[in-house]
């Protein structure tokens, strides 16, 4: 499975078998699953310990939620822009939710602060290993379009 991954132009071969749902199912948990793990590390970093735990509300749900909407798209050819824009939205709408829903009080102005950093960060995680994917052939490729 991984060695699809370090062969050149790999995901672009038509002569390449292609993924069985099996195949598709670890590649998605490693890639969203690692995901997951940068975001949180990245706002432990920026913010705090307790800010990456309360972050962790908001994102490994939508990492989980990305991660099935990716598994579902992944069995019919679709436009690469299509699948990196839905992962990616439906990855935001729990922080957004959160965010939109909940009263804090006097910590409004801060956790809108990081909300936006926040969000930025998942956005940018999501379409990395989104592309990754595309790349690496578990996305079907339409009728004249290259990964």
């Amino acid at each position: 499975m991984m060695l699809r991954f370090s062969r050149a132009g790999a995901g672009r071969k038509a002569s390449a078998p292609p993924w069985t749902w099996q195949a598709r199912i670890p590649a998605l948990i490693f890639a969203y699953g690692g995901a997951t793990l940068a975001v949180l590390l990245g706002e432990r970093l920026l913010h705090s310990a307790m800010s990456a735990n309360y972050a962790a509300i908001a994102v490994v749900p939508g990492e989980i939620a990305a991660g099935i909407l990716a598994f579902a798209l992944a069995f019919r050819p679709r436009a690469f822009l299509f699948v990196l824009g839905t992962v990616t939205l439906v990855a935001l709408l729990p922080l957004g939710v959160i965010v939109l829903s909940m009263d804090f009080g006097e910590y409004r102005a801060i956790v809108e602060q990081r909300a936006l950093i926040l969000a930025g960060v998942m956005a940018l995680a999501n379409l990395i290993v989104t592309s990754l994917l595309i790349a690496g052939g578990v996305f079907p490729a339409r009728d004249g379009e290259a990964a």
